[in-house]
C-alpha cells in the first residue's frame, strides 16, 4: 500500500483511498455494481445454496463493514456531502434476502456499539477484535434456519478498553507514522484452542487451523480475508476444530473433504465490487505447504453433487413451497401442502420461469400425484402445456415423474397445468378444507442444454 493510498481524515483518522476495488467511489456513488455483475453474483450464491441444501451443512454469510461506513462522520467534508446512501453492499443484501440466504451486514449493530469506544483503529483499514468477534456472534445466530446449529459452548466477549497502544497499521505504515490507538479490544471467557497450522501465506491461500478438545461442536470452515483474523480467536473457542482459508472462492472439494459441520463465508465490504468464481478453484494442498490435505485423495465433486449443478444452473431443483432456491420463480394460483410441495388449484396453475440462462432448450422432470379420494377407481385429466406447446396430456391416477424437452423462448419457460373436475377435501367429506385442488407437484427439476 503506497502513501498515495492513505486519506487523512479528521479527529486523527485516515482512510483507503485509490485502492482497487475504489472504496471511496463506492461510498460517493461513483463506482457500483453493474446488473451483469449482480447477476453474476446471485448465480454464485444460487449455487452454493443450492449445494449445502443437498448436503445439508448449514451456513451464514458475513460482510465486514468498511471503516468509512461506521466512521464516515470522520471522513473529509468534501466526500462526506457526496456520500451515497445506496452502495453495492445494499445491493447484495437486497438480492440475498430474496434468496433467502442467512448474510449479516452489521453496520446498525455498530452504531450501537460505538459508545463503547474505537471499534475500529484508526491507522488502518480494520476492525478490531470486539467489533469482529461480536460480528461473529451474530452472524451464528442468523446461521440457515433450515438447520439448527448444536448450542454452542458459552464464551463470553468481553469490551475491553485499549488506550495509548502505539500501532501504525496498514494505513499509518505506509506514510511513516505511529499512532497512539484508543480501542475496544475482545477478551474472552476462555482460552482452550491451540493453532496447529499456519503456513506462510499472507493472503490468498493463507491457512489456518485450530484444535479446541474443549468443545464438543465439531469442524468450523470460515472462508474470509483479512478481516476474518479480528474473529478467528473467538471463533476458535466454540469449535472443536477451526479451519480458516484465506479466498473468496470455494472449493467444494473441502465440503466432501473436511464434512465441515458449519461453513462461514466473510467478505469486507469494498470487496463485494468483484464477484468470486467458484470454478476457477484454489490448489489448498500446494498453498499448505504439505500441511493440509496432501494425504487425502480429493473426489470428483461431480460424482457427490446433483448433475452439472455447479456449472451456472445447467440443473436446477425447485422447492415449490419456499420458493426460495431460483429468484425467477413466480406461482400462479397454487396451494401449500406439505412438506415442500404445492397443490394446483382450481382448473389451471401455472409456474412462470423468467430471466433463465441463455440456452436453447431445457428439460422438465416433473414428480406429480393427483387430488383423488382412495377409494375412486377414476383417473384425473391433465394437460401440461409448456409455453403454449402441449407437451403432456393424460389421465392421472396415481403419482408419477413426466419428462418433456421444449425449447426456451427469450429467456422465459411457462409452465401450464389444465386439469379439470377440481374438488375440495371438503366437499369429499375429507376434512374442513375448501380449497379446490387439482394436482399434487411434489418436484420440479430444469435441465438445460447449451
Amino acid at each position: 500500500m503506497s502513501p498515495d493510498k492513505v486519506l487523512r481524515g479528521e479527529r486523527g483518522w485516515y482512510f483507503l483511498t485509490n485502492d482497487a476495488n475504489a472504496a471511496i467511489d463506492q461510498h460517493i456513488g461513483a463506482r457500483y455494481l453493474s446488473a451483469a455483475d449482480l447477476e453474476s453474483m446471485m448465480h454464485l450464491w444460487f449455487a452454493r445454496k443450492a449445494i449445502f441444501s443437498y448436503l445439508r451443512i448449514p451456513f451464514a454469510v458475513l460482510f465486514a463493514p468498511d471503516k468509512e461506513s461506521v466512521y464516515a462522520e470522520f471522513l473529509p467534508v468534501a466526500i462526506r456531502e457526496k456520500l451515497a446512501t445506496h452502495r453495492p453492499v445494499h445491493r447484495v443484501c437486497e438480492a440475498l434476502s430474496r434468496f433467502e440466504i442467512p448474510h449479516l451486514y452489521p453496520l446498525d449493530l455498530f452504531s450501537e456499539l460505538k459508545v463503547l469506544g474505537d471499534l475500529y483503529y484508526r491507522g488502518d483499514t480494520h476492525w478490531a477484535s470486539f467489533a469482529a468477534s461480536k460480528s461473529l456472534e451474530h452472524a451464528l445466530s442468523i446461521a440457515d434456519s433450515n438447520y439448527t446449529l448444536p448450542s454452542l459452548p458459552e464464551v463470553s466477549i468481553i469490551p475491553e478498553k485499549k488506550s495509548h497502544e502505539s500501532r501504525s497499521g496498514d494505513l499509518g505504515s505506509k506514510i511513516g507514522l505511529t499512532i497512539l490507538e484508543t480501542y475496544v479490544s475482545a477478551k474472552l471467557s476462555a482460552n482452550h484452542a491451540i493453532r496447529t497450522v499456519s503456513n506462510s501465506y499472507e493472503n490468498r491461500g493463507h491457512i489456518e487451523i485450530f484444535e479446541n478438545r474443549q468443545s464438543e461442536f465439531g469442524t468450523v470452515l470460515i472462508l474470509g480475508d483479512s478481516f476474518a483474523h479480528g474473529f478467528l480467536p473467538y471463533a476458535a473457542e466454540l469449535f472443536s476444530r477451526l479451519i480458516f482459508v484465506h479466498s473468496a472462492v470455494l472449493d467444494y472439494r473441502l465440503l466432501t473433504e473436511i464434512k465441515p459441520d458449519f461453513v462461514l463465508f466473510e467478505q469486507v465490504e469494498r470487496f463485494l465490487i468483484k464477484v468470486p468464481n467458484d470454478q476457477s478453484g484454489i490448489d489448498l494442498s500446494k498453498s499448505a505447504k504439505g500441511n493440509f490435505l496432501v494425504d487425502i485423495s480429493l473426489m470428483d465433486i461431480y460424482n457427490e453433487l446433483p448433475s452439472r449443478l455447479l456449472n451456472k444452473s445447467n440443473s436446477i431443483s425447485i422447492n415449490l413451497l419456499s420458493n426460495d432456491i431460483y429468484e425467477f420463480c413466480k406461482l400462479v394460483n397454487f396451494y401449500p401442502a406439505e412438506p415442500e410441495n404445492r397443490w394446483t388449484g382450481g382448473e389451471s396453475s401455472e409456474i412462470i420461469f423468467d430471466n433463465l440462462p441463455n440456452c436453447e432448450s431445457v428439460t422438465c422432470i416433473i414428480d406429480i400425484q393427483p387430488f383423488v379420494d382412495p377409494s375412486w377407481k377414476v383417473a384425473r385429466s391433465l394437460e401440461i402445456r409448456a409455453s403454449g406447446d402441449s407437451v403432456y396430456s393424460k389421465f392421472v391416477s396415481q403419482r408419477e415423474v413426466v419428462s418433456f424437452d421444449v425449447r426456451i423462448r427469450d429467456r422465459q419457460l411457462r409452465l401450464c397445468f389444465d386439469h379439470a373436475g377440481s374438488m375440495s377435501p371438503a366437499q369429499l367429506g375429507m376434512s374442513g378444507d375448501k380449497r379446490s385442488l387439482g394436482m399434487n407437484i411434489r418436484g420440479v427439476t430444469l435441465r438445460f442444454s447449451r
